[in-house]
């Protein structure tokens, strides 16, 4: 049987930030057990390649190790996504065998700019450019592949961080537009929503070869996603539909209740050479 592509796995949903536009912010009060995750690691992993760990921020949870140790056991290509600041040591190097990549959410290098978009901590913590050139460093230094995701809105629709992504080098740059979901970030949503042409405007970073842009029709029904209760879900006319729990139900069962759109997963660079590129170190 051929295999999809990539799943993203939105296995927690709390996050030790607040980002203002985030469309995971549900919070259902219900939690899947670490057997009941591995069960459905397990089950995505018959039918799909790579696994991108996500959250909320996916290392506030406590299995995470053991899902990324698991999903690499059963042949899958391993990657987190991560504000980043709980990225130590410790992690990093208990992770270093079994996960393949990590993913950076690089929104503003503005501390002012973080703290309006709530890319910041309840403790006072906002990121800056200092602290993810560190990071990423570091990050390089285990060896692990690297990838910078972009939320853009219109709160740092103006400020350019071409330099910047081009002196950490990643082996991918993400730029999204700014996604309306009405269930979870709908209200007061004007405050960031941005035109396509606006998008656009921002993307003037030909350039870089890294460089992988979604506007908004292009994440619309492209993406395979679960939820913390191994759920499918998809953003669909700028809501969410969610499929039976593939604990309950098969995976591909669980794709076809949604109509997720594998051209358009294609065509917006879904499939990538994710096994064989390789880090540049030198940063």
């Amino acid at each position: 049987m051929m295999k999809l592509h990539s799943v993203n796995f939105h296995h927690i949903d709390a996050c030790n930030m607040t980002c203002k536009y985030c469309f995971r912010r549900e919070q259902t009060g219900k939690f899947l057990t670490q057997e009941q995750k591995l069960e459905v690691i397990t089950k995505l992993a018959e039918h799909f390649e790579k696994i991108t760990f996500v959250g909320g921020e996916p290392l506030l949870d406590k299995d995470l190790l053991p899902m990324i140790l698991h999903a690499k056991q059963q042949g899958m290509t391993t990657m987190v996504v991560t504000n980043g600041l709980l990225l130590d040591d410790q992690f990093l190097s208990s992770a270093q065998n079994y996960l393949d990549w990590i993913g950076i959410s690089i929104d503003s290098l503005d501390e002012d700019t973080n703290k309006k978009i709530g890319r910041s901590t309840n403790k006072g913590f906002i990121p800056n450019r200092d602290f993810y050139q560190n990071l990423l460093v570091k990050i390089k230094q285990y060896g692990f592949k690297t990838k910078i995701n972009t939320v853009v809105s219109k709160l740092n629709l103006q400020e350019n961080i071409k330099d910047f992504v081009q002196e950490v080098n990643p082996l991918r740059w993400k730029v999204f537009q700014v996604l309306k979901i009405e269930e979870t970030n709908g209200t007061n949503f004007s405050q960031f929503e941005i035109e396509d042409m606006e998008f656009s405007s921002y993307l003037q970073h030909s350039d870089i070869k890294q460089l992988v842009p979604e506007n908004n029709e292009a994440m619309l029904d492209s993406y395979y996603m679960v939820d913390s209760l191994g759920q499918f879900f998809s953003n669909t006319n700028n809501r969410l539909i969610k499929s039976h729990s593939i604990l309950i139900t098969e995976v591909l069962d669980a794709i076809k209740s949604l109509g997720i759109d594998l051209d358009k997963f294609l065509e917006r660079g879904g499939k990538y050479q994710w096994d064989t590129l390789t880090n540049n170190v030198n940063v």
